[in-house]
């Protein structure tokens, strides 16, 4: 998998994904209650990442957002996924994804 995602029971990804719910083994996402999005990012090393989505139901807006802040002083990189489990929206929802890295 590469590229950002809407992961929804129409995806061909979907039955590929599985989640932990609460300490409980994996088990497939429960697409009627839930999607998934995903947007990779290269860092450097000792990156830590906070993200944050908003499902606005008055403009049908979805907004991921994702700061991630990296050691300026590092040359490996590294590919996250940056995959997170939301609740439910529907398919005609437009996604932002709303992406920035600091140096530290």
């Amino acid at each position: 998998m590469g590229g950002n995602y809407n992961i929804n029971a129409n995806h061909p990804y979907a039955d590929r994904i599985e989640v932990a719910i609460n300490g409980a083994g994996k088990a497939p996402v429960d697409y009627s209650q839930y999607n998934v999005l995903c947007y990779p990012i290269k860092t450097k090393c000792n990156a830590s990442f906070e993200r944050t989505v908003t499902v606005d139901a008055a403009s049908q807006s979805v907004i991921y957002k994702i700061v991630a802040t990296q050691c300026g002083n590092c040359e490996e990189e590294w590919l996250t996924e940056n995959y997170v489990l939301v609740p439910a929206f529907p398919a005609s929802y437009s996604v932002t994804y709303d992406v920035s890295v600091v140096n530290k």
